[in-house]
């Protein structure tokens, strides 16, 4: 089975833990809200800070980095396109968010809180 999982740039640049394509990982994650992303779909949201609902497992089968490009108005940035550049490696400070795609994946749906 395989998923992907959108890694928000912030969580990663405060404390994640930088991986590679090929890595095994289990992160915590949430639904994404409907209509939630301009990437388009994905079925998890990579959440370090709050609760989640979801333990995700898998192998890391590709990485893209993501550039957003914004509009602003009265100092309120709104991203309204974004680039793709496949990476081999996420870490911080890189990129504006990361779309992973996992393969093996197993997921444990219970609530667990996060502090």
């Amino acid at each position: 089975m395989e998923t992907q999982i959108y890694y928000e740039a912030w969580q990663m640049d405060c404390c994640g833990t930088p991986f590679s394509v090929g890595d095994d990982v289990e992160w915590s994650c949430i639904k994404p809200m409907q209509d939630d992303s301009l990437i388009g779909q994905y079925e998890f949201i990579y959440e370090a800070h709050g609760d989640a609902d979801y333990i995700v497992c898998g192998k890391v089968k590709h990485i893209d980095a993501i550039y957003y490009e914004y509009h602003n108005e009265n100092n309120v940035f709104t991203p309204i396109s974004y680039t793709r550049k496949p990476i081999e490696k996420c870490e911080e400070f890189i990129a504006d968010g990361y779309l992973i795609q996992l393969t093996d994946v197993q997921i444990t749906s219970e609530k667990t809180e996060f502090k």
